[in-house]
């Protein structure tokens, strides 16, 4: 018995040390973004793809629009609490609120985070391989990602106040900012 969980243990280490070159291989259905951006069809997905922030639910869809700013001359949101929902609504948030800032995975802030993140990274593409124009559908794309990152930059300085201003994709040196003045980056988001 002894030996027969031996050899089953000895071919087992042997099979996974072998297999390690075929791991490490890169998939064949990547593409780099060269390829992403100097496609216009590519780049139009990519640019889908930033749309796709405003539909999460923890995103604009479930927690931000539906109640950010709802007390106004025209509408009230009928509640005597000031549980999360209406501390939305009176924007009178706290660093505890479980709509904005909650422990759902993921929260708010992490989704319009994820979402400029997502723009930052087509803007550099298209700037790079894009030949982005006046009048060229790349052109055209390259705007509206910069649109898009500034209207996400604006509902986060609605929200939060001043936040850390990425506008280059994320790196090492770049992960922990710290908070930069709602001046700057209502002037730079736009591009």
């Amino acid at each position: 018995m002894k030996k027969i969980i031996y050899i089953m243990t000895c071919g087992m280490v042997t099979l996974l040390t072998s297999c390690s070159d075929y791991l490490s291989t890169p998939p064949q259905s990547s593409f780099s973004d060269e390829i992403v951006y100097s496609n216009e069809k590519l780049t139009e997905n990519r640019i889908f793809h930033i749309y796709s922030g405003f539909a999460e639910t923890n995103s604009h869809r479930g927690r931000f629009q539906p109640y950010y700013g709802m007390n106004t001359d025209i509408e009230i949101y009928n509640g005597t609490d000031l549980a999360d929902p209406a501390s939305l609504c009176t924007y009178s948030t706290s660093p505890t609120n479980s709509q904005m800032s909650g422990t759902s995975d993921p929260n708010t802030w992490t989704c319009f985070y994820n979402t400029i993140e997502s723009a930052n990274v087509s803007i550099r593409g298209i700037r790079e391989y894009g030949d982005p124009a006046p009048g060229n559908l790349m052109g055209y794309f390259y705007a509206e990602a910069l649109v898009l990152r500034a209207t996400f930059y604006y509902d986060l300085l609605r929200a939060w106040g001043d936040v850390p201003a990425r506008f280059e994709p994320l790196t090492d040196e770049t992960i922990y900012l710290e908070k930069s003045d709602r001046d700057i980056i209502f002037k730079t988001a736009a591009g």
